[in-house]
């Protein structure tokens, strides 16, 4: 029974040894992944589309691992290159094609080519580790979903929009208190205006007796 190490397993808890025999299911309905003892130094691929790709070189290490339930040390399985050898009349691609990748929920370390000459169960692990790091990062709270991007392109509007509110308001605060100067100078000017003929007008008055009072008894 395989025994796997949980960061190992895609979405839907399949293990490589699942996903590795249903690709290679795609070429060669008979094909199985070999079992415990896994025979590492002397495995070699199909020479078909389905093995002759980096996805299936992956596979092929994640599922020893789950097999073998321990450390796999380079050298007791083949390395990308001796990989690449058996394919003859195939071209060795780093990627799946789209039919041979439909149906198939590929966990995030297999799309990944080793950094060096052969697949490593540590950096698988931190590659996998990566990639639920940043499938966390893109959910947000109350359920909803969105890129962090996304997140911070709300943000960014949001504090636009508050800014030009604000900007806005001052505006209409500077504009308002113009109006309201230049309405008391206005009233001051015109009433500077008025006071010499007021004057004229009160002298008149009073050389005219007008103002005077006469009260009988």
């Amino acid at each position: 029974m395989s025994i796997c190490p949980r960061w190992i397993y895609n979405s839907n808890m399949q293990t490589p040894c699942d996903l590795w025999s249903a690709l290679g299911a795609k070429c060669s309905p008979s094909f199985t992944p070999p079992t415990s003892p896994f025979d590492f130094q002397n495995f070699r691929p199909t020479d078909d589309a389905c093995q002759c790709n980096m996805v299936a070189y992956n596979l092929m290490g994640g599922c020893a691992v789950c097999e073998e339930c321990r450390v796999v040390i380079p050298g007791e399985w083949p390395t990308i290159a001796q990989w690449k050898e058996s394919c003859k009349t195939t071209v060795f691609n780093n990627t799946l094609s789209e039919s041979l990748s439909n149906g198939l929920l590929l966990p995030p370390w297999a799309l990944q080519a080793p950094n060096g000459t052969t697949w490593q169960r540590a950096e698988a692990s931190v590659n996998a580790a990566r990639a639920s790091s940043t499938a966390t990062s893109s959910w947000t709270g109350f359920g909803s979903i969105g890129s962090s991007s996304s997140t911070n392109r709300h943000s960014d509007t949001l504090g636009m929009s508050i800014a030009i509110g604000w900007f806005t308001f001052i505006i209409l605060l500077i504009v308002a208190k113009v109006i309201c100067w230049c309405s008391v100078i206005c009233f001051l000017v015109r009433q500077k205006r008025r006071v010499p003929a007021y004057r004229k007008m009160a002298a008149y008055y009073r050389a005219n007796g007008a103002g005077t009072q006469v009260y009988l008894h």
